[in-house]
Formats: C-alpha cells, sequence, structure tokens
C-alpha cells in the first residue's frame, strides 16, 4: 500500500501540483503587502490593522477551503479510470495486492498530498495574520485546521468514487456537481427564511444530507470564532448563522466518508480491469 501512496505522490508531482499550490500560496501572501485604504486610515493603527487581519483571515480561509476542495477533485477524478485507460492498473492488478489496497492507497496518498498543501497555505494564513496584527494571537487559524481536513476528504472520496466508473471529465462534472448540491443547502435555507416556502427548507436539509458541505463550513467558523470587530452575519463568519454547529454533524461527515469510501473500494472491486 505504501508504493500505492508514493506512486500517487509521484503522479501529483507529474501533473504539475506543487506549482499551482505555490501559485495559491502567492495569492494568500499579498495580504501583507495591501495598504490600509478608506475609512481604516480614520481608525486608530491597532484597530484598523485588526480589522484588516480579521477579514483577511475570513476571506482567505474561504481561499483554502476552495481549493483544498479543487485539489480533491482534480487529482481524484482520474485517479482510477484514466490509469485503466492507459494499463497503468492492468499491470499493477496481477501482482499480489489487493484491489482494496490500491484504491485505499491512492486515496491515503491524494488526501495526505492534499493536508500537506493546506499545511503550507494555513501557515502562510498564521504567517501575514501575525505580521499584520502582531499584538493579536491568531490561534484561532490553528484551531481551524482540523475542519479545513473535512474538505479534501469528503471531496477527494467523491471524485474517487466517480473515478471508478466514469471518465475523468465526467468524474470532474459529478463531482463539481455534487459541490454545488452541497453549497445549495445555505441559500435555499435564507430563501426559506425570506419568503417562507416550505419545500425550500426541506431541500435545504436534504442538501446538506446528500454533500455535508454546511456542516463543513459551519465547523470552520467555529474553529475560528467570530470576527473580533464586526457584528450581524458577517461576525459569526457565516451568512447562515442561524443554523447551529453540533457534534452530531462531525458523526456524520466522518460516517459520509466511510460510506462513499467503501461504495467507491466495492464498485472498484467488481469492475473490469
Amino acid at each position: 500500500m505504501l508504493t500505492i501512496v508514493w506512486l500517487t505522490w509521484k503522479e501529483a508531482l507529474l501533473r504539475r501540483a506543487p506549482i499551482i499550490s505555490l501559485l495559491i500560496a502567492a495569492l494568500l501572501c499579498v495580504g501583507a503587502f495591501i495598504p490600509l485604504t478608506g475609512k481604516l486610515l480614520l481608525l486608530p493603527p491597532a484597530r484598523a490593522h485588526e480589522i484588516y487581519t480579521s477579514i483577511y483571515v475570513f476571506l482567505a480561509t474561504d481561499i483554502i477551503k476552495f481549493f483544498a476542495s479543487v485539489f480533491g477533485i482534480a487529482l481524484a477524478s482520474g485517479a482510477i479510470s484514466a490509469e485503466i485507460e492507459r494499463g497503468v492498473l492492468s499491470s499493477i492488478l496481477p501482482k499480489p495486492i489487493t484491489r482494496f489496497s490500491v484504491y485505499a492507497g491512492k486515496w491515503i496518498g491524494l488526501v495526505l498530498f492534499i493536508l500537506a498543501n493546506i499545511v503550507l497555505w494555513d501557515g502562510i494564513l498564521w504567517g501575514v495574520a501575525t505580521f499584520r496584527n502582531p499584538e493579536v494571537s491568531h490561534a484561532n487559524i490553528w484551531h481551524a485546521f482540523p475542519y479545513l481536513l473535512l474538505y479534501p476528504a469528503v471531496f477527494t472520496t467523491l471524485a474517487l468514487l466517480y473515478s471508478t466508473f466514469a471518465a475523468f471529465p465526467l468524474a470532474a462534472g459529478l463531482s463539481i456537481l455534487s459541490a454545488g448540491v452541497g453549497w445549495s443547502e445555505g441559500i435555499l435555507f435564507l430563501l426559506n427564511n425570506l419568503f417562507g416556502i416550505a419545500v425550500l427548507g426541506k431541500l435545504s436539509k436534504l442538501a446538506g444530507f446528500i454533500v455535508p458541505l454546511g456542516r463543513m463550513s459551519r465547523w470552520v467558523a467555529v474553529g475560528l470564532g467570530p470576527l473580533p470587530v464586526l457584528r450581524g452575519n458577517l461576525g459569526s463568519r457565516s451568512p447562515f448563522n442561524e443554523i447551529v454547529a453540533v457534534p452530531a454533524d462531525l458523526t456524520y461527515i466522518a460516517g459520509y466518508i466511510v460510506v462513499v469510501f467503501v461504495a467507491g473500494a466495492i464498485v472498484f472491486g467488481r469492475r473490469d480491469v
């Protein structure tokens, strides 16, 4: 299995994934050089930097969530089907290694690769926040770190499942569609609150069960804590703060990953290669 993990990392390196990771890191570094402007200049410098840093952490965390999900989809969508088409797996599977080991090795390799990238991005985020506002502890960035790891875990697992029966374009498309379903939970919830359409509330709950994107987002918000200088929805770091994060969310996400992983392993085990 360790060999499969290493080969998965090697494939990610050949696909120039580290270059993209460094570009994302450079994007996060930009926050260190943006000058204070507008009404922030009217405030005492310490408070202005506190506001700026709070908003930077809020936005940069969303950037990390987005690219962690994109990495999972992009790398996992062709992890099975593309290698079957190239004949790579047909040369590996006759060896004394089970299909489950191949599938699990690819999953572990991809998740660990993206985890390493999130460590880099979160480290830059913490460094920029500390540089711009050294008077305040930014430990909350690391408190949210475990919940950020849920994004590659979920989307890598989904994309790998789709890759067992679909070519790369279709597997990636299904993964993006799944992400859209999960994202719709918050929008449907908001529309139900505005217009009182009960069916939208039910669809919102259903979307949250199909892909637990909202649950992950709410727990990242819990890890970050409230924005210290803003109030209302933005102060809670979530536009849908009426939905409370509960420990059962984490249990559901863990179970979701296990079920999708097992489904993918079963499909791959029965597929002709």
